[in-house]
């Protein structure tokens, strides 16, 4: 058998997905909505994307295209990466200085693949290391959140501002998962 990698078929649908939700939050669309619905006039001065900072953990083919959407809007990249130091990125971590990548960042997006130094990477310490402005997508893999009753504890206290989760440890989620009920947690169901 030959076993080969898909390559440059999912940029497109995790560069949407990702920047929807980048977006969502950014230009406060819950907000505007809930204040529609109970008739409230309400203006702001909203900050642009620009000089923010998109950490993208695992830089690779996929991560290339959200990089390049999310600098169209003046935003900054960092690359968390084993080993490459992709081009496209401001800033280079390796693993081994994950925390300091999770200070840096204002959103980060998680495409690293399933592999022993993947699996809990982003555990208690990595949490406790996020801005609490911080938006954590996981369009990469499930295996990555070292403890799930930790991240839904760590939005509670309000340590990060709010998660995106498309991959999960076990996929359908069962309907007893607290994730399901967790506010500032949103789920879609493995269509990045």
């Amino acid at each position: 058998y030959l076993l080969t990698g898909l390559k440059g078929v999912f940029g497109a649908q995790m560069r949407e997905y990702v920047m929807a939700y980048v977006l969502f939050f950014q230009r406060k669309v819950e907000a505007f909505s809930s204040r529609q619905s109970n008739k409230q006039w309400e203006q702001e001065l909203l900050p642009t994307l620009k000089d923010k900072v998109m950490g993208i953990m695992g830089l690779g083919d996929i991560g290339h295209d959200v990089a390049l959407a999310a600098k169209a809007f003046g935003m900054q990249i960092h690359s968390l990466n084993a080993h490459s130091r992709p081009e496209v990125a401001d800033k280079h971590f390796h693993l081994a200085t994950l925390v300091n990548f999770a200070e840096s960042c204002d959103v980060i997006v998680n495409l690293l693949p399933h592999t022993p130094d993947t699996n809990g990477i982003c555990d208690e310490a990595f949490f406790n290391a996020i801005k609490p402005e911080c938006i954590f997508i996981n369009g990469g893999r499930g295996n990555v959140i070292a403890d799930d009753a930790m991240l839904v504890k760590a939005l509670e206290e309000g340590r990060l501002k709010a998660a995106v989760l498309d991959v999960f440890k076990q996929e359908p989620l069962p309907q007893e998962h607290p994730f399901w009920t967790t506010k500032q947690l949103y789920m879609t169901n493995h269509t990045a």
